[in-house]
């Protein structure tokens, strides 16, 4: 919440754009994105909780395992 001075769950557009991404992150985003048809909507409750697990880490930049993990999460979700 430091970061962005406000609870990730209400992240607007413009602040999910400024969110920090490295590299790695960024690339294995277009990967899955381009495999997966996704909505706009989907890709900012991805970034949402993305970022929520990098808080919870401590860190300020979304890395590929943060992404990894919120992927993991929703494939138990879809599977229930």
């Amino acid at each position: 919440m430091d970061r962005q001075g406000v609870a990730n769950h209400t992240l607007n557009s413009a602040d999910i754009a400024g969110l920090q991404i490295d590299t790695q992150a960024q690339q294995l985003f277009k990967k899955t994105g381009t495999q997966m048809s996704r909505s706009s909507r989907s890709v900012h409750r991805i970034l949402k909780v993305a970022c929520t697990i990098t808080d919870l880490n401590q860190q300020s930049i979304i890395e590929s395992n943060h992404l990894k993990e919120e992927m993991q999460y929703r494939s138990i979700e879809a599977s229930l």
